[in-house]
């Protein structure tokens, strides 16, 4: 009989347990049985019947025999508007890890016990049951894993207690590359038609008119731009435009509805553009965080690009970039004039 006595950091109490070990037991010997005492004299361990019983569960149970592809292996990154919703999401044969871009603060830690594979319409898919273990107390979920290429895979978890039918986390994942062997669907000019907060907070100008420019680039169709423009707030007779590089890394379907294209730009993050399939006039709809979770479409409506014209148009719009450093260029000389005249006021 082996007794174990341990104190209550919290309210400095006594708890007390017994367990019997034989001598075949090896190393890894786990108990079936350990005897909790109700009270802190611990004499009620020497009598079975006053005793609580805990069983104990095996680590060999919870452990899955069905092996996990090796599309799913790896360290992924998440689509994320900014730096806040970004992850880093780390996958094994038995276990995901998900923790913050910006603080490594862990999101998750499951381990996994059960593997289902599914061939789909779509791609390859795998259903896993985890648990993890939050102050003792374990909570079961459910995670599908979906391939979209070879680079891309979509991520979701769901409480278990829902049976699966229902997730309240999606994720985009991507394997940051500079090369893609993909080339960006619908080539051409899109703008918008009114004004938008964009979620990208790379550019300068977050509110103002955007146009994204898909396949124009000479070097390679793999390669998209997108501008934006908007009136500077100091000097109105100003117009700043900034934009944004991006590789086309994988496109792919889910159903009959959208198409969706995951863009990464400066290397580590990406944006998601989904087209829908069935629209009368070509246009794409830049989504706030993943590609997976495009909830309602009214809601992105505003972040929408309408076709314009063909890639032609671009030459017309570097041109305008060009004639817009002249403003800015006024807008700095402007600035130092102010600063200057600062200065003086001062001494």
């Amino acid at each position: 009989m082996n007794y174990v006595i341990s104190r209550s950091t919290q309210a400095q109490k006594f708890l007390c347990f017994s367990y019997i070990k034989t001598k075949s037991a090896g190393p890894t010997f786990l108990p079936n049985e350990v005897y909790f005492s109700q009270d802190e004299t611990c004499r009620d361990l020497l009598a079975r019947e006053s005793a609580v019983i805990l069983k104990i569960i095996p680590n060999q149970l919870m452990e899955s025999k069905v092996q996990l592809p090796k599309w799913t292996q790896g360290v992924w990154l998440s689509v994320g508007a900014s730096n806040v919703n970004s992850n880093r999401v780390h996958i094994n044969q038995t276990q995901l890890v998900i923790t913050a871009e910006n603080d490594e603060t862990i999101k998750y830690d499951l381990k996994f016990f059960k593997v289902m594979l599914n061939r789909g319409n779509y791609g390859n898919s795998v259903r896993i049951r985890a648990r993890s273990l939050d102050q003792c107390s374990s909570k079961y979920y459910c995670i599908k894993l979906v391939l979209r290429s070879t680079t891309v895979i979509d991520l979701s978890i769901g409480l278990d207690q829902h049976r699966c039918k229902e997730t309240h986390t999606h994720y985009t994942l991507f394997k940051p590359t500079l090369q893609s062997g993909i080339s960006c669907p619908q080539s051409g000019i899109y703008k918008t038609s009114n004004t938008y907060q964009s979620p990208l907070t790379v550019s300068t100008c977050s509110t103002g008119m955007w146009t994204l420019a898909i396949g124009c680039e000479n070097t390679s169709s793999s390669e998209l731009t997108l501008f934006s423009s908007c009136r500077h707030e100091i000097v109105p007779d100003v117009q700043v435009i900034t934009s944004i590089n991006g590789i086309c890394l994988a496109t792919w379907r889910t159903d009959h509805r959208f198409q969706r294209t995951l863009v990464v730009y400066e290397k580590n993050k990406a944006f998601c553009l989904i087209q829908p399939l069935k629209s009368m006039a070509a246009s794409w709809i830049l989504p706030e965080s993943s590609c997976t979770n495009l909830g309602s479409l009214s809601i992105h409506v505003e972040n929408s690009f309408s076709y314009s014209s063909p890639c032609q148009e671009k030459t017309r719009l570097l041109l305008s970039s060009s004639s817009s450093l002249h403003r800015v260029t006024y807008l700095l000389f402007y600035l130092t004039m102010q600063v200057l005249i600062h200065v003086n006021v001062m001494k």
